[in-house]
């Protein structure tokens, strides 16, 4: 299981393919969307290495190497997503997080920079497609990803399937 959808996987890869860390001429080449859903089997299932080996016939080698690459990207690509705050912002915001907007409630949360959280957002089932909607507690939702700062206000929100 890859705890992704299709059209999430399919996505995915799309957006990775065209990165230049991915662009290869080798005439064996292990293909990108191979590539991607080998790391994200690692991810979803904390497979050992070995398993993988032993399972898909890759090396452990390749497996490393897929991840690394893998990871890499993605960390490239957030830049375009992510906005980290800088300068006189970034002070306020963990001095916001650290004691709070008077300055006088304590938090103790040092050096953080933004608060993420996620919810199920129960449904009743959708005439199309309802199994995408079921989340592992069984019940139909919608998941609710959440990003703020040190004030609650919303950075990021992401509503998608369960």
């Amino acid at each position: 299981h890859f705890r992704i959808t299709l059209a999430t996987f399919n996505s995915l890869v799309a957006r990775l393919s065209i990165h230049p860390a991915f662009s290869s001429d080798a005439p064996n080449a292990t293909p990108v969307w191979k590539q991607i859903a080998i790391v994200l089997w690692r991810l979803a299932n904390s497979s050992g290495i070995r398993v993988l080996e032993q399972t898909l016939g890759i090396s452990q080698g390749s497996v490393i190497y897929f991840t690394d690459r893998f990871l890499k990207t993605l960390l490239d690509l957030v830049k375009e997503r992510i906005k980290w705050p800088q300068g006189a912002r970034l002070a306020e915001v963990t001095h916001g997080f650290e004691y709070g907007e008077s300055g006088f409630e304590n938090r103790k949360l040092p050096n953080v920079i933004r608060a993420m959280d996620g919810t199920h957002i129960p449904i009743h089932r959708p005439s199309k497609n309802g199994i995408r909607f079921i989340n592992h507690k069984n019940f139909y939702s919608i998941n609710l990803l959440g990003i703020v700062d040190h004030q609650g206000h919303f950075i990021f929100i992401h509503v998608g399937e369960a």
